[in-house]
């Protein structure tokens, strides 16, 4: 039994487990009024004990968060921040007696130290409250987003979205209007804004704002500045401080350091009850791990001239200079990154962010912050242990990882990686740099050199560059791949590693709003995109080309059985679409059907056609007809008897050939409602052209093809000539460049690509072989995914090779190949894995994770002449 559990059977109440909460009552009704009361996570229980009791006094319905822990991830907002600050949430579903009940609330209420809740409107210190769906009504759209819904006194459907200003409903009377009173400016702070001025918005972050400002000197606002703010109640350390005390500490330490190391001049500080404000000079110029990243270019250590080496030495050098002279003063740095130290106009290296340190010689703060910056961080900080000297060592070594290879250090050495050496020889091909870094990064904290020491090494590796008389001839290194590797690839999907109760989960970004509780960060979604029909996909795929997947069968029956069940309840909401929605089930299943694990009978059939026959409003690959027409060409190739798939797909094709525009573009709306020719693949006008050529050819039908042509004559003209290749801007109002499948010249490269297969026009290959020179030779990149990453550019070099002959693709690919097996991560249980989007765990999806990079890894080690994932 938890504290928790032990508190509320104490005050003697009755309780359901509700996901990550326990909820005392019943919610009767479907929306209302909330309140939360807020507190941080260290008195949390001691809330507990003085609230819970009122509240039951006046028999309210409420939630509390099962443990101290789920408080503080709330708190810091890794479940989103609308999650922030909501320790007990009220449901007040009868505001009569509202007014005595609030009177012996707000007292206690007001004693607790804890972070504002950023939907809510402040009712007095310590609670909050907004109106909202307690039952809310979710629909999903054709990205797969899902969004909440309650009714108006109209019975009509409106937003509950959980914005800054928070939704006040024009229907019912406010029961806390007359508690509400304004927050003062206190005296500090207005003299604080006196004088400065924000000017612009630099960061948003949990913990509080960076904003760029000016600085009134002598009657003028003149001087730059940069205000950081530390908000009451955020990053709350054991003792009760917060994110105001370490801007105050960073005060205070930048005005001492200052006059012994690079840090910006501090020009004022206030501390007030709701937050801390800090304005310190303004230096203009670069984060060390951008200028690095600019530096790199996506190439391995081996491929950078000798220039750029050496710049990135020099870089690392200045750094431990200044973190030398830190420690010399008496301070641990405890967070060097790449974002904490900047690169300004005159190539000087400065620290911005000491806000960690830590005193060892004047033993303050008293109570060291524990905070630190994940893949950076020893095991002792990550521990929690007493700031030691060679943490900072560590720090380092994480630094030099990022700053010679371009990735993470949280990536390459996810929880302290043992085959750390092994990549960094692949990827450095320098023994000598390679040796300072594993020295740095020993997990025995009594090894690792101290910063003197590796500046001395440094200096000598810089030397021998210098004097070298060329530099190393890069062979690629191919290591044969062990079969036994697949299988624990597909192992990792058959455990719990990317499961919740065998069904396959997604990470969630933090501000996406979660409706699956018990997973907190990760949710399970139906899509073949990001969902668990994208893991069920490619292990389908892996069946056909021989691998055995029985170690994964159980969560692929899991996965069967959740999909149809929710196929069949959510008919009616499920959005068309070959990644996100209905038309991508149908394909799954039929492919169940022909591989033997879905049992073709009428209900089957039912629903595969129900799924099949829903119409897009949308063009594009993805989200639209040209997928939905993709996906419908498969299903006709797996289950010939099911002749209406030829209607649908005519109907595609069809409406995409009558709504093409003069100029061989289609328009599509945008979030504005304006009127955008986007030219990329998943999203635009290639990834149309690539379904009208296949479907014309397959279909012999000529209008589909002369459509397509006219699309790519339109891509041919606003190709953007850039130095050694062509590029497409996203949009004719985006004029970013985008560089992977789903957006840019690779993606775009595929229907060039068909053409040149179909027709054989050299000017077709010409163009897709330019676009995919974008990126050089052997590519360097965190990013490994399928819509935005390696998985995706590999298998376009591998229909590069297949269409054109040119072994300078297939040569890519394995590289590609050669990388993905070197950066891969493992378990004590034999599960191989990739950290894709999310760098703390991997995450099964096809686009988006370990499904797709086991699908590139598959067709590159097979003969058969496979496609690229949903493609034909």
């Amino acid at each position: 039994m938890d504290d928790t559990m032990q508190i509320l059977h104490r005050i003697g109440v009755s309780y359901v487990q509700e996901n990550i909460y326990y909820r005392v009552g019943e919610v009767t009704t479907e929306q209302g009024w909330i309140m939360h009361l807020t507190c941080a996570h260290p008195e949390y229980f001691k809330m507990l004990g003085s609230i819970l009791p009122i509240l039951g006094r006046f028999g309210m319905t409420y939630k509390i968060l099962r443990t101290k822990e789920l408080l503080l991830k709330c708190n810091e907002g890794l479940f989103g921040s609308q999650k922030i600050g909501k320790a007990i949430s009220v449901f007040v579903q009868d505001i009569s007696g509202i007014h005595s009940f609030l009177e012996e609330l707000l007292p206690l209420a007001a004693g607790y130290k804890g972070p504002a809740v950023l939907t809510d409107i402040k009712l007095a210190d310590g609670v909050y409250y907004r109106y909202g769906a307690f039952l809310p009504i979710i629909k999903t759209d054709s990205w797969g987003k899902r969004s909440r819904y309650m009714k108006n006194d109209k019975g009509e459907l409106v937003a509950d979205e959980y914005a800054v200003e928070p939704f006040m409903p024009s229907w019912e009377p406010n029961p806390f209007q007359y508690r509400m009173f304004p927050d003062p400016i206190l005296p500090s702070k207005a003299h604080f804004l006196r004088k400065f001025k924000e000017v612009k918005k630099i960061k948003k972050g949990v913990k509080g704002e960076v904003t760029k400002g000016v600085y009134k000197r002598l009657f003028l606002f003149k001087t730059p500045c940069v205000i950081k703010q530390g908000k009451k109640g955020m990053f709350v350390e054991n003792d009760l401080s917060d994110a105001r005390d370490k801007i105050r500490w960073q005060y205070r330490l930048q005005k001492r350091l200052s006059r012994i190391a690079n840090v910006p001049v501090s020009l004022g500080c206030s501390i007030q009850d709701d937050d801390a404000l800090y304005a310190m000079k303004y230096i203009p110029g670069e984060m060390l791990g951008k200028y690095t990243f600019d530096v790199i270019k996506n190439r391995p250590w081996f491929d950078l001239s000798l220039e750029e080496k050496t710049r990135l030495l020099d870089y690392l050098l200045r750094v431990a200079e200044q973190i030398l002279r830190l420690h010399r003063a008496g301070y641990y740095h405890r967070d060097i990154t790449g974002k904490n130290f900047l690169v300004d106009q005159k190539d000087k290296i400065w620290m911005i962010d000491v806000e960690l340190s830590y005193n060892y010689k004047r033993k303050i703060p008293s109570t060291p912050f524990t905070i630190g910056t994940a893949g950076y961080i020893s095991p002792d900080q990550r521990q929690m242990q007493f700031p030691h000297i060679a943490d900072d060592y560590f720090a380092f070594g994480a630094l030099m990882i990022n700053s010679v290879t371009g990735i993470e250090p949280g990536i390459l050495n996810w929880d302290y990686d043992k085959r750390l050496g092994e990549k960094l020889s692949f990827l450095l091909h320098q023994p000598d740099l390679e040796k300072i870094i594993l020295s740095c990064v020993d997990l025995n904290k009594h090894r690792r050199p101290n910063i003197k020491e590796v500046i001395t090494s440094l200096k000598k590796v810089k030397d021998r560059l210098v004097q070298a008389t060329s530099s190393e001839e890069s062979n690629e290194r191919y290591v044969p791949v062990d079969p036994g590797k697949f299988n624990q690839v597909i192992k990792s999907f058959g455990s719990a590693l990317m499961a919740h109760e065998g069904k396959w989960f997604t990470s969630i970004k933090n501000d996406f709003d979660q409706y699956v509780y018990p997973l907190q960060d990760k949710d399970v979604l139906p899509s073949l995109h990001n969902g668990i029909a994208g893991p069920l996909y490619t292990l389908l795929k892996a069946e056909e080309l021989g691998y055995d997947v029985t170690r994964a069968k159980g969560n692929m029956r899991v996965a069967w059985e959740y999909l149809i069940e929710y196929a069949e309840r959510n008919m009616g909401t499920l959005p068309p679409g070959l990644h996100f929605g209905s038309t991508g089930l149908a394909l799954l299943f039929a492919m169940g059907v022909q591989n033997g694990d879905i049992a073709w009978e009428n209900d089957m059939f039912s629903l595969v056609d129900r799924l099949a026959e829903k119409r897009s409003a949308s063009w594009d690959l993805m989200h639209g007809l040209a997928g939905e027409g993709l996906a419908l060409m498969q299903i006709e190739g797996l289950l010939p008897g099911m002749t209406r798939a030829i209607e649908y797909l005519q109907q595609a094709a069809t409406r995409l050939i009558e709504n093409q525009a003069h100029d061989g573009s289609w328009l599509f709306t945008g979030e504005n409602k304006e009127r955008i020719k986007y030219s990329g693949f998943g999203i635009g006008i290639a990834g149309i052209v690539y379904f009208l050529l296949s479907y014309g050819r397959a279909c012999e039908d000529e209008r589909a093809e002369a459509a397509a042509l006219k699309g790519l004559a339109y891509l041919e003209r606003v190709a953007v000539k850039k130095e050694g290749h062509i590029a497409w801007q996203n949009s004719d109002k985006d004029n970013k460049i985008g560089v992977w499948w789903s957006v840019g010249g690779p993606g775009i490269a595929m229907a060039f690509l068909r053409a040149f297969e179909m027709y054989g026009t050299r000017k077709y290959a010409e163009y897709a072989e330019s676009a995919l020179r974008i990126h050089p030779e052997r590519i360097v990149s965190h990013q490994l995914t399928q819509c935005y990453g390696l998985s995706g550019l590999g298998e376009i070099y591998l229909d590069a090779h297949r269409a054109t002959g040119n072994k300078t693709w297939l040569d890519r690919a394995k590289w590609i190949e050669g990388l993905l097996w070197q950066m891969y991560s493992s378990n004590d249980k034999g599960d191989i894995f990739w950290l894709l989007t999310n760098y703390r765990f991997p995450t099964p999806e096809l686009m988006l994770g370990n499904a797709g990079v086991l699908h590139f890894l598959m067709r590159c080690a097979s003969p058969v002449n496979a496609s690229l994932p949903l493609l034909v």
